[in-house]
């Protein structure tokens, strides 16, 4: 169900994804919002990543993920 998504992605430990794994959480967490979410298949190309979109919005998302103090 909707809320059962909702409590996985709350408890996941995003801060410790990187990558591939970290894009996916964000389509997962679009998804659940109600978007449609096309990957572009180049994680690591410093691009877009994802493109988001519900009815005539369309929205490209460049994910970075980066550790405090590093």
């Amino acid at each position: 169900t909707l809320g059962e998504r909702r409590l996985w992605l709350h408890a996941i430990n995003w801060t410790a994804l990187r990558g591939g794994p970290f894009e996916q959480f964000l389509a997962d967490v679009f998804r659940t919002l109600g978007y449609e979410v096309t990957p572009t298949g180049q994680t690591g190309d410093q691009g877009v990543d994802l493109i988001v979109s519900a009815g005539r919005f369309r929205l490209a998302v460049q994910i970075k993920g980066y550790v405090a103090g590093v």
